[in-house]
């Protein structure tokens, strides 16, 4: 859990970072409300902008500086590379039904909101 603290809000800035981080990254793939947290947090990440790195707040400086680092090693290009990944095999997953069977309502991509979605 990298250490932060979840019994107070201590670390909130630092979580709302990475969640910044997390929905700059997903985006761009289509991902952004298929891998939202699942966490307290989840209300935070629903209501960020469409860009979740505007802004002057310290959690928005803090995730630039992640993106920054997200785009050299050791993370670059591996990713990228996961997301894209990632968003294959959901879309196979989805337009082979093969999730249907297993969901009681329609997946978390299905229900997620355009402007999560890359088209």
């Amino acid at each position: 859990d990298f250490g932060l603290d979840n019994e107070t809000n201590q670390h909130d800035v630092r979580e709302h970072a990475c969640l910044r981080l997390q929905a700059s990254l997903t985006a761009p793939h289509g991902l952004r409300a298929a891998l939202a947290p699942t966490t307290d947090f989840r209300d935070y990440y629903d209501r960020l902008p469409e860009d979740p790195l505007t802004g002057d707040e310290l959690d928005a400086i803090e995730a630039r500086r992640g993106a920054d680092r997200a785009k050299g090693p050791p993370w670059a290009p591996h990713l990228d590379v996961a997301l894209t990944a990632t968003a294959q095999v959901l879309k196979a997953a989805k337009t082979a039904g093969a999730v249907d069977p297993m969901a009681s309502h329609p997946p978390i991509w299905d229900a997620a909101s355009s402007r999560f979605s890359k088209s």
